[in-house]
């Protein structure tokens, strides 16, 4: 009987082991895959006039836009993102604001850092970039951004 415990008692042992390990496994690789690094923008922005285009880079998976808005001069107040897409660096964006195509125009109130809800990945494009104009004012405005996100930033849906 108590070899049939140590049987046992081994044989869950070694199942948890591997499932752990498969685990941790996934777990690095998705955080690898991400890209996560901060690029620059900036634009002068008038009130009316149509989006300014953020470069295009790789997207690696289904995260959300990271959007870091730092610096507002003059009396720019208030912005207006949308998330596109493309399937290459060549190609023409089309709006991703989620898995079938739609357009989204999130409002930006203030400076901060922000998660912006995309469809980019899930269309099948693996590039993102977001439009960015004016939604209150006059003025230059600048921050970073990347096309995956890994904090918990406020969302923009």
């Amino acid at each position: 009987m108590q070899k049939v415990n140590k049987v046992k008692r081994f044989i869950t042992m070694t199942a948890m082991a591997a499932m752990l390990s498969i685990t941790g496994l996934g777990a690095a690789q998705n955080s690898a895959q991400a890209d996560t690094t901060d690029r620059s923008w900036s634009f002068n922005l008038t009130i009316g006039s149509g989006y300014k285009y953020i470069s295009k880079e790789k997207k690696e998976n289904t995260s959300k836009i990271y959007f870091n808005w730092n610096g507002a001069y003059n009396n720019l107040t208030k912005l207006m993102i949308t998330p596109y897409g493309s399937y290459g660096l060549d190609d023409s964006l089309k709006p991703a604001g989620n898995e079938y195509g739609a357009t989204r125009e999130c409002v930006v109130n203030s400076t901060g850092k922000y998660a912006v809800t995309n469809g980019v990945y899930e269309r099948g494009y693996r590039y993102a970039s977001l439009g960015v104009k004016s939604q209150s004012g006059n003025g230059t405005a600048k921050g970073v951004w990347s096309p995956d996100c890994a904090g918990s930033y406020t969302i923009l849906n």
